[in-house]
């Protein structure tokens, strides 16, 4: 029988939802994520469900022992039923438009090239468009791994979890496994990719220790990088990248490419936090520490 994924629902309250066999990722309204997520393609529709669930698949979307714990139980809708339909408490984000189902959808599993076997990889977009046909990159993908996607120049519209999001020189785009995503369309923008196994953010972490799947989840898909972030982000991944190629046995290049992923997100969430902070009214702006 398959753990049940917990998570607690809102900051405000203490309930927490159980769901026995779901695999996915639970958003709840204080996540990063939650307005994105909740969005609908019918625009006239504007649901603030307690919980999102994100099927990572069908097994994820037919899961029917869905509980709070405060005994209140709601089970998701078959595959196909429109976000119009689903009830308040529960929004199940798996098919979002009508015709579009889990067969447009290609799940695409990490696979390192098999000379290094490492859990880390970095690669530029244009090395990617010369590994693959085009038609593969207009694809919806739905990937086993976290991706992070730093735009170096020109402009590309992406698709994260059926959203469109507009990116430009300098943004981030944060994927996480479970989550649908498609290349912008063009050749005209490049970027550099950041593919890592979420295994690498659970090794060697100590109760002490930062808990960098918790910084990873509350990354927002899309970040717009200042210049010092930017420069930094960029000479992390080249960094990164040299380093995947050196001459080590695999346990001691995994740990190097830990501890500079952990420094990488750390100063990611730092800067998310400070965007916050900045946008923030001056009441707001005094609320304890992130």
């Amino acid at each position: 029988m398959t753990t049940p994924t917990t998570a607690e629902v809102s900051r405000s309250e203490s309930t927490v939802v159980k769901i026995d066999g779901f695999r996915g990722r639970l958003i709840g309204p204080d996540h990063a994520d939650y307005d994105a997520a909740r969005g609908v393609w019918n625009g006239a529709i504007d649901r603030h469900p307690r919980l999102i669930a994100r099927c990572i698949g069908t097994a994820d979307v037919i899961a029917d022992d869905i509980t709070f714990d405060d005994g209140f139980l709601k089970s998701p809708p078959n595959v196909g039923e429109s976000a119009a339909h689903h009830p308040d408490d529960l929004q199940v984000a798996s098919r979002p438009v009508h015709g579009f189902g889990a067969s447009d959808i290609e799940q695409v599993q990490y696979r390192p090239s098999a000379d290094r076997a490492l859990d880390l990889e970095v690669f530029s977009m244009s090395d990617l468009r010369r590994r693959v046909h085009r038609a593969h990159l207009q694809r919806h993908h739905r990937y086993d791994f976290h991706m992070f996607v730093h735009v170096r120049r020109g402009k590309c519209r992406a698709v994260v979890d059926f959203t469109h999001i507009e990116c430009g020189a300098g943004s981030l785009l944060t994927i996480r496994p479970g989550q649908v995503h498609r290349f912008g369309p063009g050749s005209r923008w490049d970027a550099n990719l950041l593919l890592f196994r979420p295994e690498l953010l659970q090794a060697s972490q100590g109760e002490e220790r930062l808990q960098m799947p918790e910084l990873v989840d509350a990354l927002p898909a899309h970040l717009r990088l200042d210049g010092s972030t930017r420069r930094f982000v960029a000479d992390t991944l080249a960094r990164m990248e040299q380093e995947c190629a050196l001459d080590a046995r695999r346990p001691l290049l995994n740990w190097l490419l830990q501890s500079e992923l952990a420094t990488l997100v750390t100063r990611l969430h730092i800067f998310h936090a400070e965007q916050r902070r900045s946008h923030a009214t001056p009441q707001q702006a005094v609320v304890g520490p992130i």
